[in-house]
């Protein structure tokens, strides 16, 4: 197999992310080469993986991926036996689920140099911090790999930029959960809404700055105005895995009826999709009923009242 030149490597994809930078005000300088993985600070994690670089290191001879891993057949079954020693080393079933998701995207991956996508960083002096990436520097780090390509940003984005970052590289990843989606969503609001003095943000403000089409952002929008910390829990531990889903409940108009509707749904009761647009009707006719001006009544002492 051909040696792959990461030099030529490095060059091309700084050629077409300088391309892409050439209108983004915000960017000095992007450039794009291999990064030593212990050069870079593995800080914030709008994903919410609960593994860290250090889960990984401090087990790595025991976490280390089989042989069978990397095999071309597609009928080698090598994670049943691998979980269970990934068990035996962490307890808690979030970070066993997290886990298994890193080393079989690094089983696919097989090397550094088959990254599809570089990360993204900035620098400060020799260090590195990653704004983007998570599951991909930590699948070097389960491949015992020395560096990993990445996207440097010369200076350090605002806090608002990093969002939009983060936001514009996850929206398009399938694998991206409901709750790390929203997560994502609810810091670039906040970021904006700092940013603008606005206390609010309309469906058009929201579109625009998430690139939703207007159907997808009202459900965004609405679970992001609505959701209580009952739906946000939810959805965090896996339970709620689908904006359809968390739209429903979150769309109700009462914090009692969401809760109540949310209560239903996990238990399997079925406060399904048409009990809650049943629901949602009866709630707009009433709200809708509410909106209409009420006849005044007469005030004797002003004689220009008109009936």
């Amino acid at each position: 197999m051909k040696k792959l030149n990461r030099k030529n490597l490095d060059e091309k994809w700084a050629d077409g992310i300088a391309g892409q930078a050439e209108t983004a005000s915000v960017i000095k300088s992007v450039n794009t080469k291999a990064v030593p993985i212990e050069s870079i600070e593995f800080i914030g994690n709008p994903r919410d993986i609960s593994i860290t670089p250090e889960d990984i290191r401090s087990n790595y001879e025991t976490l280390r991926l089989p042989p069978q891993a990397f095999e071309d057949s597609i009928d080698s079954d090598w994670t049943e036996s691998y979980e269970s020693l990934v068990e035996s080393v962490f307890k808690d079933p979030r970070k066993i689920r997290d886990f298994m998701s890193i080393a079989r995207f690094a089983a696919s991956m097989r090397s550094a140099d088959r990254l599809q996508s570089a990360i993204v960083v900035w620098r400060e002096g020799t260090k590195f911090f990653k704004i983007t990436g998570e599951r991909r520097y930590l699948s070097h780090v389960l491949l015992g790999e020395r560096s990993i390509y990445a996207r440097i940003y010369e200076e350090k984005p605002s806090d608002f930029e990093i969002s939009r970052i983060q936001w514009d590289e996850n929206f398009h990843r399938e694998n991206l959960n409901i709750h790390d989606a929203l997560t994502n969503l609810k810091d670039m609001v906040r970021q904006w809404q700092e940013r603008t003095g606005q206390q609010s943000i309309s469906l058009a403000q929201f579109q625009n700055l998430s690139g939703m089409k207007r159907s997808q952002g009202q459900k965004y929008l609405k679970v992001l105005t609505n959701a209580t910390e009952e739906i946000w829990a939810a959805m965090k531990a896996g339970q709620i895995t689908s904006i359809e889903n968390v739209h429903q409940i979150a769309a109700l108009n009462n914090e009692e009826d969401r809760n109540r509707a949310l209560a239903q749904f996990l238990k399997g009761e079925g406060a399904t999709t048409k009990e809650l647009q049943r629901e949602r009707a009866k709630q707009g006719k009433r709200t809708r009923r509410q909106k209409k001006t009420p006849t005044r009544a007469p005030n004797i002492t002003n004689p220009n009242w008109v009936r």
